[in-house]
């Protein structure tokens, strides 16, 4: 099962019209896909898992520039 996408955050750098989304709303977005982790049978959560980790590291390089 892929993790859903959140348009809002694509990829973690901006929503999709290259309009740069605060590194809050991008974390807040990723942390939001955990929510859906009851409904996705346990060998397909690593995926959520590692689309969280991708969203947070996008966002974490947005902070600190690199």
């Amino acid at each position: 099962m892929t993790p859903p996408e959140d348009p809002a955050v694509a990829g973690g750098q901006g929503d999709g019209a290259g309009v740069a989304v605060p590194a809050s709303a991008a974390v807040a977005s990723a942390l939001s896909l955990l929510e859906s982790l009851p409904d996705v049978p346990v060998p397909a959560q690593v995926e959520v898992f590692d689309e969280v980790h991708r969203r947070l590291q996008d966002a974490l390089a947005t902070v600190d520039g690199t």
